[in-house]
């Protein structure tokens, strides 16, 4: 491993690091970490219970370290855009499961200095992280194929490619297939949901 990978490692698992790394302006939008007092059943899955995390670098960590309660799949994410949450702007996250078993919306508020160490009903937190399995830098088009994008992003950000090993074991067409199946039945719901 080079010292450029070294550094981004423990820069995706060190908040301290993620911080300084965070453009200086987001300092004066910070507020006051508190871990979430809502359930885990609420927590990340509407904008009004969004996770709190620090800066769009925790955002990745976070969403990075998440893995299935049961059968330790970990998260492929891309950000869809911002959206209004209990405390102002928070960020929306489309996910799916390296297993396809799983396919979610979360979302995420950026604003704090800490991240959470809760995770959502159905999920826990891994230790450490060994890569990025998405990132907050926007749409991704090939959705959930994230590999380039998170490889020529981790160059960027983080000086070093660190895009997770498990990105590249999975069965791209069984998680496309999942994706459009499951974005099909929210549009199918929003449309219910608007003639109500």
């Amino acid at each position: 491993m080079t010292e450029e990978q070294k550094f981004a490692i423990a820069a995706i698992n060190i908040v301290e690091i993620q911080n300084k790394m965070a453009p200086p302006d987001m300092f004066g939008l910070k507020r006051s970490f508190v871990e979430p007092d809502f359930s885990a059943e609420l927590l990340g899955y509407d904008a009004m219970h969004a996770i709190p995390v620090n800066d769009v670098f925790g955002e990745e960590c976070y969403l990075s370290k998440l893995r299935d309660e049961e059968t330790d799949a970990a998260v492929i994410f891309h950000r869809l855009g911002s959206v209004q949450g209990s405390e102002g702007i928070v960020d929306k996250f489309e996910c799916v499961t390296t297993d396809a078993k799983k396919y979610f919306i979360l979302y995420l508020d950026p604003y704090y200095t800490k991240q959470s160490q809760q995770a959502p009903q159905g999920f826990k937190l891994a230790k450490y992280n060994v890569g990025l399995n998405g990132t907050s830098v926007g749409y991704n088009e090939d959705f959930p194929n994230v590999v380039k994008q998170v490889e020529e992003y981790s160059k960027r950000a983080y000086g070093a490619d660190i895009a997770s090993a498990a990105l590249a074991s999975v069965d791209m067409e069984i998680l496309k297939k999942k994706v459009h199946k499951e974005r099909l039945k929210r549009e199918e719901a929003n449309k219910h949901e608007s003639n109500d």
